[in-house]
């Protein structure tokens, strides 16, 4: 969301993932601010006309009439010292890390104070009506630590800052460090901006962190002296979290400069990911990029998502790259969902490092398995069938765009999953589905198989006859609640419609 001046008064344009509006708080026995207000609010300080264009601009990039408030998703951590299109374009950098672009709509909501506590309070923050920050912070997936300007950060020398962040830390809620875009321009090598870093981390001492209110910054002082381990603890335990945090940023830079021996170092030193959703921007994945990535993720606390899939940076995985990985995917209990899509290369050696890592006596904790574009043939698809007759956590499996997966393998595959009771979502977009066999196989699936409730089966030409056989183990299903058959059928004489 940015601020301009339109006609003499205060208006507000959307620009890309604006969901940086308030919303209540859950875990409060009363909301810090009621939805309608937030509309309100707007109303008041935007000139009609801009308020309509704005909600216009807004529902053509939400795709329709979608709530742009909601339960708090992330706490947005920052200086008051920010210019405010600043702090939007730090919320959108951010937006555009977890969902992957700024072009969609994802329900992610961010609380911003500015927004959602009453500036003219005058007394003790503690009786603040809406000055419940921990309880905000509590039910939120994350607290978001913004640097700014990278070189000379504001946040780290403004006592409400620090205190968001260990209270973050002490309610065991992740502590995101993001960092503004200006850093991919540095011109420093890695080590020095370690050594910068590090310089101004040793520097950051609370005591002397400064607050826009005096009374607030000696009441901060005094809670933090009666904590365990005083003023000195507080400062030791902020600086190992800013340290590393900063580590992991510095890991992807150098990943994103494939600087190898860099990474690795980092990765020694401790380096991890810290944000729920990892992915990687500007990153060209290679399989020597994985040895990094794989010791990164397996020293990561709170990384539950790994999306691999290459965006920028391009890079194509083969079996070795995955293999590497999966020997740590083998005993993580973090991940829940891993994004392999669009590397073809895999190969037979990639989904069987992929099969063990998740058969008997492997990861227990994976939901959600994407494999889209993956080069799977008639092996690899049984040898997956295999691994899901006794895999009881996979609740999501993508398989589109493998062509090389025919008949054989899809029907081994189908066989297999008529005895798995765990898979929710199966989606086999753009794969090769015409031959009679096949539908056959995919229809005794339905009729056994009592758990799958998501069907995808986009443009996989499907003929008349196979909709008939799909039609019948339909009927003597039970579970199957969403069925997605767009641009699916294949032209046989008339054709048929299931």
């Amino acid at each position: 969301m940015q601020a301009y001046q339109s006609g003499g008064s205060k208006a507000f344009s959307i620009a890309g993932a604006v969901l940086f509006l308030p919303h209540p708080c859950h875990g409060l026995q009363q909301p810090l601010m009621p939805h309608l207000l937030v509309f309100y609010a707007l109303q008041a300080c935007c000139h009609p006309q801009s308020l309509d264009n704005m909600m216009t601009r807004y529902m053509t990039w939400a795709g329709g009439n979608k709530p742009f408030h909601g339960p708090v998703t992330y706490f947005l951590s920052h200086a008051w010292g920010y210019k405010f299109g600043d702090l939007a374009n730090m919320a959108k950098q951010h937006y555009e890390m977890v969902t992957g672009t700024q072009y969609k709509y994802e329900p992610v909501f961010y609380w911003v104070d500015i927004f959602s506590v009453a500036q003219n309070f005058d007394g003790d923050f503690k009786r603040h009506p809406d000055g419940k920050f921990p309880a905000v912070i509590q039910v939120s997936k994350g607290v978001v630590f913004t640097i700014y300007p990278w070189n000379q950060p504001i946040a780290p020398s403004r006592i409400w800052c620090l205190f968001e962040a260990v209270t973050a830390v002490e309610l065991g809620v992740n502590l995101e460090l993001l960092i503004e875009t200006e850093f991919s321009n540095a011109k420093e090598a890695l080590p020095q901006l370690r050594q910068k870093f590090d310089t101004m981390i040793a520097e950051l001492d609370v005591g002397q962190a400064q607050a826009s209110v005096e009374s607030d910054r000696l009441s901060i002082l005094d809670m933090l002296s009666k904590r365990p381990g005083g003023i000195s603890g507080f400062n030791t335990i902020m600086r190992d979290l800013l340290s590393s945090r900063m580590l992991g940023l510095l890991l992807l830079r150098a990943l994103g400069a494939q600087d190898a021996k860099q990474a690795a170092t980092f990765v020694q030193q401790g380096a991890a990911f810290d944000f729920r959703v990892q992915k990687f921007p500007n990153v060209r994945l290679t399989d020597s990029s994985m040895d990094a990535i794989s010791k990164a993720m397996a020293q990561s606390k709170h990384n539950r998502s790994l999306d691999l899939s290459p965006r920028n940076g391009g890079g194509f995985l083969t079996g070795r790259g995955i293999t590497t990985l999966a020997g740590v995917l083998k005993t993580d209990t973090r991940l829940r969902a891993l994004d392999l899509s669009n590397h073809p290369k895999l190969g037979d050696e990639g989904i069987d490092a992929l099969v063990a890592a998740l058969g008997p006596g492997g990861n227990t904790s994976l939901r959600t398995l994407c494999l889209g574009n993956t080069g799977i043939d008639d092996a690899s698809a049984a040898a997956l069938g295999t691994m899901l007759k006794t895999n009881s956590s996979l609740h999501t499996l993508r398989l589109p765009n493998n062509s090389r997966m025919h008949s054989s393998g899809l029907r081994k595959l189908f066989v297999a999953l008529e005895l798995n009771s765990s898979l929710r979502t199966l989606d086999l977009t753009a794969n090769k589905l015409g031959d009679p066999g096949t539908c056959a196989a995919l229809a005794g699936l339905l009729e056994k198989n009592s758990a799958l409730q998501r069907l995808v089966l986009r443009s996989c030409g499907i003929s008349a006859s196979g909709c008939e056989r799909l039609s019948q183990g339909l009927l003597k299903n039970t579970s199957v609640k969403l069925l997605d058959l767009r641009c699916t059928y294949r032209e046989e004489g008339r054709g048929s419609n299931l």
